[in-house]
């Protein structure tokens, strides 16, 4: 394989093992592993938002989890922190609610879109509205 960049020409070696999907490229002496990583956390962001879960960005370690099973958030709390490659990325709630699981705890390895917590998405403001349309007008909850 070749590729031009700049007007210069580098020629790669590339190998490929069929049994593990491990893929090499190879140069001057000089070889790179490659893989794919799935683009599920990208195509997920519409759903978490929605739904509470909470994955891992990138495969990492967890550093802290600075909430607790019980504890109410506003979209935007720092759920957990993942190191990866000595950068500390934190991972916010994707909405208001409440914590109800955590998949991991500081020190956890975890791969790209792990669970890490979920929340669960608090009650928007139609929930009341729609309970208290529910009610006749001559019930005894009225009075």
């Amino acid at each position: 394989m070749s590729v031009t960049r700049a007007g210069r020409t580098r020629t790669f070696a590339r190998a490929a093992d069929p049994e593990s999907a491990h893929r090499w490229v190879g140069s001057d002496g000089v070889a790179w592993t490659l893989h794919e990583e799935p683009v599920a956390a990208a195509l997920r962001e519409d759903e978490a938002a929605a739904d509470g879960t909470v994955r891992s960005p990138m495969p990492g370690t967890v550093l802290d989890v600075p909430v607790e099973i019980g504890q109410e958030v506003t979209a935007g709390t720092t759920l957990a922190v993942v190191e990866a490659m000595k950068m500390e990325h934190s991972v916010p709630s994707p909405v208001d609610g409440t914590v109800t699981a955590m998949a991991v705890s500081p020190g956890t390895p975890v791969p790209m879109d792990a669970v890490l917590v979920t929340v669960t998405p608090a009650p928007g403001p139609d929930a009341h509205e729609a309970s208290a349309a529910t009610v006749p007008a001559d019930s005894e909850e009225q009075r």
